[in-house]
């Protein structure tokens, strides 16, 4: 019997390891066939694929992840779909954050607050705020930090949002 477990063991492990290879693989294929089909697809259906590519590219390729989201940024605009206009400010000011261009994620993540205030969200808001406060942190102006995080921690208190709450104490 206890040869049984440890073979089992190492048959799920190769299971999940092959699976794993299989899932990253395909991903890629996925994201070529997302930027192949983005030509000839209607507006609708570009918002849907450069939000998915540009989730798909924020953590490895930036500067992708920037291209997409200025594509949508410039549809959205167009549409006037706030809810989409604030996502890119969101994925343009991380992307930018990845790059170390501390400044520049700056800029939208201000873009990005300036619409929470006119929308009245206060979720959105803290978020934002939140947001800066850790650019502000990496520029080194920790008392401008501070005071972001100071601003969403009140606002998730408020809310009584957990998510939000241990997002402002990180």
């Amino acid at each position: 019997m206890k040869i049984k477990l440890p073979a089992l063991f190492v048959f799920v492990l190769l299971l999940l390891v092959i699976a794993g290879n299989n899932a990253v693989y395909s991903q890629i294929i996925n994201a070529d066939s997302l930027e192949n089909v983005l030509k000839n697809s209607s507006e609708e259906d570009q918002i849907l694929i450069l939000k998915k590519l540009s989730e798909y590219y924020i953590n490895s390729t930036p500067e992708k992840a920037i291209k997409s989201a200025n594509k949508l940024l410039i549809i959205a605009e167009k549409n006037d779909s706030t809810n989409i206009v604030d996502y890119c400010y969101q994925i343009l000011g991380q992307a930018f954050y990845l790059q170390d261009n501390y400044k520049k994620a700056l800029e939208y993540f201000d873009k990005f607050m300036t619409n929470q205030i006119i929308k009245n969200d206060d979720k959105g808001l803290a978020r934002a705020y939140n947001n800066l406060g850790i650019a502000y942190r990496a520029l080194e102006n920790y008392e401008k930090a501070i005071e972001c995080y100071e601003k969403s921690l009140e606002l998730n208190k408020k809310l009584n949002d957990k998510r939000g709450l241990s997002r402002s104490y990180n």
